[in-house]
C-alpha cells in the first residue's frame, strides 16, 4: 500500500468512526440552554435578526458567526434538531480531518493517532452532542484553518498569503471568543522552529493581538452582565484561583489518558489554601515547565511549546477569569475542546519519547510480536473508546434523559434538580415539580432559580401570597435576576397592584431588554391604566422582536379597538392574534365586539360560536345586542 492509499485509509478510518459513533445520536432532541440559543431563541426566527445577530448583543453572547448558522438552518429545516445536530457532527470530522491535516505538517509520526483520538474520545461527546456548542466546532475549525493558512504564509512568506490566517482567525473570534489563544501561535512557532522570536513576527501578531484583546474584553463583559458569571459562588481569592488552576490543568490530561467516567457536571471542588496537598497541582505545573526549559536541548523545543500551547489555549477556563459553568464545577469536557489536539499530540509525543527510550534498551520492545501486541493494545483502546462515546450520546437524548443522568452521577447539583422540576411543571406534575426545586435550595441554598419556579407554581394553584415571598427571596439572592422580577410583576398584576406590577416590569425590561411577555404584560398594565400609547409601543416592541406573538397582536386589537377607534385595524390584529394560536378564545370575542360595531353580524355571529366552542364564557349583555341589532336569535 502506497504512502497516499496509506493516508487515505487514515483519513476513510477517522471519517468512519466518527459516523459510526455519532450517528445513531443524531435523532437525539434539544437539552438545556438550546432553548435560548435555538428553540425558543427569536432572532433566529426572525427575518430581520441577522441585524440583531451581528450588530447588538441581544444573544447569549457575541458569537454571530454561529447564531448565523442557526439562522439560516432555520430556513432550512425549522426546528427539525436532527439537522442541527447533523451539521456539528459534520464540523467535527472536519476539525478531525484538520487536526491530521495540520499534524502531519509539524508531528507527521504522531499524526494518525493523534486525529484518531480526537475524533473518538468520549470527551469530545459533550460538544458534538449538544448543539448550543456549536460555537466550539466552529471556533475550532476556524482556528485550525488559521493555523494551516500560517503555515503556508511562513513558508512563502507573501503578505497576500498573510490575509487568509487573519480571516480564519476574525471567524474563529466570532464564533467563541476562546479563539484568542492564536494570537501565539506566530511567535511561538517560530521559537519552536528557530529558538529565537525576531521583532517580525511580533508586529505580524500585532493584529492578531488588537482583534483578539477587543473581543475577550467583549466577552468578559458579556458574561459578567449579560450571561450572569457574578455573585457569591464566583467570589475566590487569587490563591485559590491559582490552587484550582493547577487541578484543571491536570484533570484534562487525566481525562485524556483514563476515558473513564465522563459526567456533565463534575462535583464543584472545595478549595482552601491551607490544605497542603491542594497546593500539589499548581506547583507539579512549575515543575514540568522547569524542567522542559532545563531540557529543551537534549529533548527538543516541541514538549515545551506544546506545553506553554496548551495552558495558553486552556486559560479561559482555568478559573482566573469568571465563566458561568464554573457556579456548579469547575471543569466541563466541552471547556476542552479547543486545547485536546494540542494536549493529544502533547502527550502521544511524551509516550513516544518514553517508549522509544525504552527500545534503545530492550531489544525486545522492537520485535514484529512487540509491534503486533501495540496495534492490538491500540485496537482495544480504539473499540473502548468508540463504545463509551456511544453510551454518552445516549445521556443527551432528550431533557429529561439528560437532567436524570446528572442527578445520578452528581446528586449534589442543583440546577439538575431546577431545570428537571421545570419539565415536571410543563407535564402538569405540580407535586413532583415542587419536590425537586425543594430539593434544588436544599443542596444550594443561595440558588436563585428554584425560588422563581416554585413562586410560578405557587402562583398557579392561586397561592399568590407564597409566590410573593418565593419572588422576593430570589431577588435577595440575586437583584439582578429579571425571571424574579417578571414573575413578581405578573404576582402584582394578578392582584390588582397595578403600579408595583409597573415597576417590577420596568426592571424586567431594564435587565433584559429582548424580554418580549415582559412588554406584553406592560402593555396590558398600561391599557387597564388607561395608558393606551405607552401600551401601543410596548406591543409594537414585543412584535418586533417577536413577529408571531399572538399575545400581543391581540392586545395591540384592544388599544385600535377601544383607544383609537380604529376597528379595521383591531381586526387586522385580532385575525393575526387567532392565525397564530387558533385557540386564543379572547382573540374569537374580541374580534366579533368590533365585527359588531362595523355591523357585520354574521361574521361576530361566527367568532362568537367558536369563542363559546372554546370555552369562552361570553357576556350575556353583548348576546342581547347582537341578538337584537341582527335581528335573529342565537
Amino acid at each position: 500500500m502506497g504512502i497516499n492509499q496509506n493516508k487515505l485509509f487514515q483519513v476513510i478510518l477517522i471519517v468512519f468512526l466518527c459516523l459510526l459513533i455519532y450517528v445513531p445520536s443524531l435523532k437525539n432532541g434539544f437539552i438545556w440552554d438550546d432553548d435560548d440559543y435555538v428553540f425558543k431563541n427569536p432572532w433566529i426566527k426572525n427575518p430581520e435578526g441577522l441585524k440583531v445577530i451581528w450588530f447588538t448583543h441581544e444573544t447569549p453572547q457575541y458569537y454571530p458567526l454561529v447564531f448565523t448558522t442557526f439562522w439560516l438552518e432555520y430556513k432550512l429545516w425549522g426546528l427539525n434538531p436532527v439537522g442541527y445536530h447533523t451539521v456539528n457532527l459534520i464540523l467535527h470530522i472536519l476539525n478531525a480531518l484538520l487536526v491530521f491535516w495540520l499534524a502531519l505538517k509539524i508531528y507527521p509520526r504522531l499524526a494518525f493517532i493523534a486525529a484518531l483520538l480526537f475524533a473518538i474520545h468520549p470527551i469530545q461527546v459533550e460538544t458534538v452532542s449538544w448543539i448550543t456548542e456549536r460555537k466550539n466546532l466552529l471556533s475550532l475549525f476556524f482556528v485550525l484553518g488559521a493555523m494551516l493558512a500560517y503555515l503556508r504564509f511562513d513558508h512563502t512568506r507573501k503578505m497576500k498569503d498573510y490575509l487568509l490566517p487573519v480571516g480564519m482567525f476574525v471567524c474563529a473570534i466570532l464564533s467563541k471568543s476562546v479563539a484568542v489563544c492564536f494570537i501565539f501561535v506566530p511567535v511561538l512557532y517560530e521559537w519552536w522552529q528557530c529558538g529565537r522570536i525576531t521583532w517580525r513576527k511580533v508586529r505580524l501578531s500585532l493584529v492578531f493581538i488588537l482583534t483578539g484583546f477587543l473581543s475577550a474584553l467583549y466577552t468578559l463583559y458579556l458574561e459578567f452582565y449579560h450571561v450572569g458569571a457574578h455573585g457569591r459562588a464566583f467570589t475566590l481569592p487569587f490563591l485559590e484561583r491559582l490552587m484550582v488552576s493547577g487541578r484543571i490543568i491536570f484533570f484534562y490530561m487525566y481525562k485524556l489518558l483514563f476515558p473513564f467516567n465522563f459526567m456533565f457536571f463534575y462535583p464543584r471542588w472545595a478549595v482552601n489554601t491551607a490544605i497542603w496537598w491542594q497546593w500539589l497541582f499548581p506547583l507539579a505545573v512549575g515543575l514540568i515547565l522547569g524542567a522542559l526549559i532545563y531540557y529543551r536541548k537534549t529533548i527538543g523545543r516541541g514538549a515545551l511549546t506544546l506545553f506553554i500551547f496548551y495552558i495558553i489555549s486552556i486559560f479561559p477556563a482555568l478559573g482566573f477569569i469568571n465563566v458561568y459553568p464554573m457556579k456548579f464545577s469547575f471543569v466541563a469536557d466541552h471547556f476542552s475542546y479547543l486545547s485536546t489536539p494540542c494536549l493529544l499530540l502533547l502527550l502521544c509525543a511524551v509516550l513516544t519519547f518514553f517508549f522509544d527510550g525504552l527500545k534503545s534498551k530492550f531489544t525486545l520492545l522492537s520485535s514484529a510480536r512487540y509491534k503486533t501486541m501495540q496495534w492490538v493494545i491500540l485496537s482495544l483502546v480504539v473499540i473502548y473508546m468508540c463504545i463509551q462515546s456511544m453510551l454518552l450520546t445516549e445521556n443527551y437524548k432528550d431533557p429529561l434523559t439528560f437532567w436524570n443522568n446528572i442527578i445520578k452521577k452528581n446528586p449534589k447539583v442543583g440546577i439538575a434538580y431546577n431545570n428537571r422540576g421545570n419539565l415536571y411543571y410543563a407535564q402538569g406534575n405540580l407535586d413532583q415539580a415542587l419536590l425537586d426545586y425543594n430539593k434544588a435550595i436544599e443542596v444550594e441554598p443561595d440558588y436563585a432559580d428554584p425560588y422563581v419556579n416554585k413562586g410560578t407554581l405557587y402562583a398557579q394553584k392561586g397561592n399568590l401570597d407564597q409566590a410573593l415571598l418565593d419572588y422576593n427571596k430570589a431577588i435577595e439572592i440575586n437583584p439582578n435576576h429579571g425571571d424574579a422580577y417578571y414573575s413578581r410583576g405578573k404576582a402584582y398584576q394578578d392582584k390588582g397592584n397595578l403600579n408595583q406590577a409597573l415597576l417590577d416590569y420596568n426592571k424586567t425590561i431594564e435587565l433584559k431588554s429582548d424580554y418580549v411577555i415582559a412588554y406584553d404584560n406592560r402593555g396590558s398594565v398600561y391599557i387597564e391604566k388607561g395608558m393606551f400609547d405607552q401600551a401601543l409601543a410596548d406591543l409594537n416592541k414585543a412584535i418586533e422582536i417577536k413577529p408571531d406573538d399572538a399575545e400581543a397582536y391581540n392586545n395591540r386589537g384592544i388599544v385600535y379597538y377601544y383607544a383609537k377607534g380604529n376597528y379595521d385595524q383591531a381586526i387586522s390584529d385580532y385575525s393575526k392574534a387567532i392565525a397564530l394560536n387558533p385557540n386564543l378564545t379572547q382573540g374569537y370575542y374580541n374580534r366579533a365586539a368590533a365585527y359588531y360595531l362595523k355591523h357585520e353580524y354574521d361574521k361576530a355571529w361566527a367568532d362568537v360560536h367558536k369563542a363559546e366552542e372554546l370555552g369562552y364564557a361570553v357576556d350575556s349583555q353583548f348576546l342581547e345586542n347582537l341578538k337584537r341589532a341582527s335581528g335573529r336569535e342565537k
